[in-house]
């Protein structure tokens, strides 16, 4: 199993199930990904907020089948400034909606 790692920002995020979660990241070597995470929203060992809309992370992935499957996750920076302020929040999510709907899954 080859592991890939990258840098980038969590652009969306869907959870699927009781506990797992797929993310899109727009990362610095592979371009607009989605990420299955397993058991996310009630693994005490993660830490959710490293998968959280508009967080900068380190990502360690797998190909398995179709899917990439992520095996650890490392936040860089979270960005409390533009979370925490309504307007900056607004503007910050609808750029990113813009960017997850023009840019085509691999493309950088």
């Amino acid at each position: 199993m080859n592991f890939l790692k990258t840098k980038g920002i969590v652009i969306k995020k869907n959870d699927f199930g009781e506990a797992d979660r797929y993310i899109t990241i727009f990362s610095e070597e592979y371009g607009k990904l989605e990420l299955f995470i397993k058991g996310i929203r009630k693994s005490k060992k993660r830490n959710q907020s490293s998968a959280d809309l508009l967080t900068l992370s380190e990502f360690t992935f797998y190909k398995k089948n179709n899917s990439l499957i992520l095996s650890s996750i490392d936040s860089i920076e979270y960005f409390y400034d533009i979370k925490n302020d309504l307007e900056k929040l607004e503007i910050a999510s609808y750029i990113l909606s813009i960017v997850n709907e023009i840019v085509l899954y691999g493309e950088q």
